[in-house]
């Protein structure tokens, strides 16, 4: 899918951010926008807007506390459960992680939204997406 004009992108982002797993932090929209800024420019496509946006907050040491409700759709709410536990739950899990947020607590908005760039892309490579 490519997004064409200013309204498209918004309606994608803003889904996106809809179906975001953990709790909306403050600026979310603004924090966003630089962290998927810098996912593109290091996958070259765009990855989920919500991904981004999780990914972010976990790394930034937000805690793993579902917010949003699951949709009524079955398949997206099964969907959505998946993406929990094997790819957020296993994040959460990882020993690696408070190194992860260690390294985050020093870096500014700018390298902090580079950071995250940077490991949605690994993250995306590795799930081959």
């Amino acid at each position: 899918m490519e997004l064409r004009d200013r309204q498209q992108a918004q309606a994608w982002v803003a889904a996106g951010m809809s179906l975001s797993r953990l709790a909306p932090i403050e600026e979310s929209a603004t924090i966003a926008a630089a962290w998927l800024i810098e996912a593109v420019s290091e996958t070259g496509r765009l990855p989920p807007a919500g991904v981004v946006l999780d990914l972010g907050k976990l790394f930034s040491g937000h805690p793993l506390r579902r917010s949003t409700p699951l949709p009524a759709a079955p398949v997206l709410r099964a969907a959505l459960r998946s993406y929990e536990d094997h790819v957020l739950g296993r994040i959460e899990a990882s020993s690696k992680l408070d190194d992860v947020i260690d390294a985050f607590v020093g870096l500014n908005d700018e390298h902090r939204a580079r950071a995250v760039g940077v490991l949605t892309a690994s993250l995306m490579r590795r799930l081959n997406v």
